[in-house]
């Protein structure tokens, strides 16, 4: 027996009106504001010169990243770094 994992094209949009209020209330991003309701988030975004509507719809592709605060590089990303030597004396 083998599985497949696949994923949906789009999301409901009370989940993506979910997933929107959770990245800015419990990611680890760099704003200092965390909404208390969504409400309050929605007052944020349109402040910040966004429709709410539109975002909502874009955010539906789960491959779309929240504005502001969700972090842009994937968890399928690997970054490495280069070789490094140094002389002390």
């Amino acid at each position: 027996m083998s599985f497949t994992l696949t994923f949906k094209k789009s999301i409901s949009k009370r989940k993506a009106v979910d997933k929107i209020f959770m990245i800015a209330k419990f990611s680890d991003h760099n704003q200092k504001f965390r909404p208390e309701t969504k409400e309050e988030l929605q007052r944020y975004f349109l402040s910040q010169g966004y429709n709410t509507d539109q975002l909502i719809e874009s955010i539906r592709n789960s491959k779309i990243p929240v504005p502001i605060f969700e972090n842009f590089i994937g968890s399928t990303w690997k970054i490495t770094g280069g070789s490094f030597k140094q002389k002390i004396f």
